[in-house]
């Protein structure tokens, strides 16, 4: 399973695998071949390493915010026509779910910004939930590229070998 989860609370996230779970249950899956499966799920987080989470926050608010106004603007059907009156009723409600966001929302529970410790927190939450892979999206919203790299930098120094071990 891959499960975009830019800006995704997690307990959606946690939803959306008890949903996933719960068909491959009533599909007759052996529990064993769940097990696997969910170490294969993958989730997608937007993720931003700094030495502070104030300076993650603060580095990072403004790309964030930018992305996620584009994506909202790239949901409308405005324009498009011929299409099933379901399509114009989702998109509006999506668009109507995203622009609810706020920064904090995000920050609370769907983004992955802060101090390697909060990273490596927030990272341990989705262990938690059987996500067996993080894609992250180190570069969002124009940051420039010597704090994307840091952020790299940070990320593989000081998060990963918190999650090695489990790794092999």
């Amino acid at each position: 399973m891959l499960s975009s989860g830019l800006g995704t609370p997690l307990a959606t996230t946690a939803g959306n695998r008890d949903l996933y779970v719960k068909g491959l249950h009533e599909s007759g899956y052996a529990q064993a071949d769940i097990d696997r499966l969910l170490s294969r799920w993958v989730v997608t987080k937007h993720v931003y390493v700094a030495p502070t989470d104030a300076q993650a926050l603060a580095e990072a608010r403004e790309p964030e915010m930018w992305y996620r106004d584009s994506f909202i603007r790239s949901m409308s059907a405005e324009g498009l026509e011929g299409l099933h009156e379901s399509v114009y009723r989702g998109a509006e409600a999506t668009i109507a779910r995203l622009s609810a966001q706020t920064w904090e929302n995000l920050v609370a529970d769907a983004l992955i910004i802060g101090s390697p410790e909060t990273v490596a927190a927030k990272i341990a939450q989705l262990e938690q939930l059987g996500v067996g892979e993080v894609v992250c999206w180190m570069n969002f919203g124009g940051i420039p590229p010597d704090q994307v790299r840091r952020s790299m930098r940070l990320f593989t120094q000081e998060v990963i070998p918190c999650f090695r071990a489990r790794m092999r």
